[in-house]
């Protein structure tokens, strides 16, 4: 029979350890309220839950983009570093690394593509290179890298996103949080437009945290005496930018109201195609105008031809 040494039980070092841990999470929260103010205090604690989510949810990291996209598209990270990332490169990081992740791990083994997929990789790795070679005649600066990065993120997220977007459901979600998005979108920038001039710049003035401008960023029609002068912007800076996302959007959204499987009710299909119509009427963007009625006859030509 063998002996046991029991070793005494110090009950007090849990308690200690777990004020400290709280004291030290408060001083720190504390810091960045007097640092930052409240407001962006928490902002960026709900960024750090937001974060940690996006590293352990591949859908969930797809989503979070989609969301950035819609509504804060040019925002940056409210702090200086040599080249400041945007929200939306982070979502696009964060996104990348937890889909290398699933392979190390196992998760995934089967790889799935498109005939466009060893165009685009093909069209990425010519790109990089004829980056490399121009850095021989050309200075490297901060702005450069980040336009290259962000463009070959860009284009190797397509390559991901067929891989990732495998079955009808995922699809389907994926579908309907960007028609939920694209709508929330349209009715902040219908808002944004039917809020006082003065308000509707203050409010947006905000956002010059995120690197957003400052200052004269309501956007008119070049006839000052026309009617509805103001164009809608939303937080998109430039109506025509945010002509061009909601004809995406909008070109998505229509069939929902014709399908015989629609992704939800067919009237809030309807609601929201009639919001993102409504914006991007205000935006005054023609060419964006104009490219959602020709997707709207192709997609009528292919699917409803009963329609034409």
């Amino acid at each position: 029979m063998h002996d046991t040494i029991s070793l005494p039980e110090n009950r007090w070092l849990a308690p200690l350890f777990t004020g400290a841990a709280v004291g030290a999470l408060g001083g720190l929260v504390a810091l960045v309220v007097v640092m930052f103010g409240p407001v962006m205090a928490v902002g960026m604690v709900l960024g750090l839950m937001v974060g940690l989510y996006l590293l352990t949810s591949l859908e969930g990291g797809l989503y979070a983009m989609l969301a950035v996209i819609a509504l804060l598209p040019f925002a940056k990270v409210p702090f200086s570093l040599p080249v400041t990332p945007s929200f939306l490169d982070g979502a696009l990081i964060a996104f990348g690394a937890v889909y290398l992740v699933q392979w190390m791990g196992g998760q995934r083994r089967l790889f799935r593509g498109t005939p466009v997929t060893p165009i685009v990789l093909i069209f990425t790795g010519i790109m990089l290179f004829a980056f490399l070679m121009g850095l021989r005649h050309a200075l490297l600066t901060a702005r450069v890298l980040r336009n290259v990065v962000e463009m070959i993120l860009s284009l190797l997220l397509v390559v991901i996103l067929v891989d990732v977007v495998r079955d009808v459901k995922t699809l389907r979600r994926a579908t309907t949080v960007l028609i939920v998005l694209g709508g929330a979108s349209a009715l902040l920038g219908i808002a944004l437009w039917y809020l006082p001039d003065p308000t509707a710049e203050a409010l947006l003035n905000r956002l010059s945290s995120f690197d957003y401008p400052a200052g004269g960023v309501l956007r008119y029609r070049e006839t000052p005496g026309a009617l509805l002068n103001e164009r809608a912007i939303g937080t998109w800076i430039d109506p025509n930018a945010f002509g061009g996302f909601l004809l995406m959007v909008g070109a998505v959204t229509a069939p929902q109201v014709f399908s015989p499987r629609p992704l939800f009710k067919r009237w809030l299909a309807a609601g929201l195609f009639g919001l993102i119509l409504v914006a991007l009427f205000l935006t005054d963007s023609r060419g964006a105008m104009l490219s959602l009625g020709a997707a709207l006859v192709f997609i009528a030509a292919l699917r409803y031809r009963k329609l034409l």
